[in-house]
């Protein structure tokens, strides 16, 4: 990744999961995983139904956060639990050594980056103040340990590992661009023009000045 990429932390988890879904959805559709001997393995599909669950997450009410309680939203959280718990470290019927295994193992690891914010956010909202700003961590002995937010590590991490996976650099930035411009405006559209403008600033690398558009 290029030093100079934006890694303001986004403000709304559903908005965060929805970027790191349509990472995934890059990987999923593009071409290291067309080819028949990975389309026709078991184990993607537990990939594709974790993306799903994401995107149910993602086009969720606020009433998501801290819901895990809720008749509302209680089947979602149990199902993203359990679908956690489904997706591979590895992919089974590959030798150790196999270069595709490694492959599902990477894949796995981005797969699973969402639904863990989703499952955190329905236990405990506050929680999320780790991925937007930075903390402390107040030691039993020693001092106190500074930390990031959370998302800078995240963030740039899932990029590489999706670039790693085939996905292509500039729909990786086009799809961030779309969810950085619905977080800053708080999932509106706030019309045609803007967008264009937004997305064009954006795209050019010019953060701080779309950033400055929807001020």
């Amino acid at each position: 990744m290029s030093p100079t990429v934006d890694t303001t932390p986004i403000q709304d988890p559903r908005n965060a999961v929805g970027l790191l879904t349509d990472v995934v959805d890059l990987v999923l559709t593009g071409p290291m995983f067309s080819a028949p001997l990975f389309t026709e393995h078991e184990s993607l599909y537990s990939f594709v139904v974790g993306r799903d669950l994401a995107r149910e997450f993602q086009k969720s009410s606020r009433r998501v956060f801290n819901g895990f309680e809720r008749k509302t939203s209680a089947a979602l959280y149990q199902r993203l639990k359990t679908q956690r718990e489904k997706i591979p470290a590895e992919a089974s019927g590959f030798k150790y050594g196999d270069k595709r295994r490694d492959l599902y193992g990477t894949l796995g690891a981005i797969a699973d980056r969402g639904l863990a914010i989703a499952v955190m956010v329905m236990e405990d909202f506050d929680s999320w103040k780790r991925y937007t700003a930075s903390w402390v961590d107040q030691r039993n002995y020693g001092p106190p340990v500074q930390h990031d937010a959370e998302w800078h590590k995240v963030w740039h991490d899932h990029v590489s590992m999706g670039l790693r996976l085939g996905a292509d650099r500039n729909e990786i930035f086009k799809a961030e661009c779309g969810w950085r411009f619905r977080d800053l405006t708080d999932r509106s559209h706030r019309g045609r023009n803007m967008r264009a403008a937004f997305e064009a600033a954006w795209l050019a690398g010019e953060y701080k000045f779309a950033r400055s558009l929807l001020e």
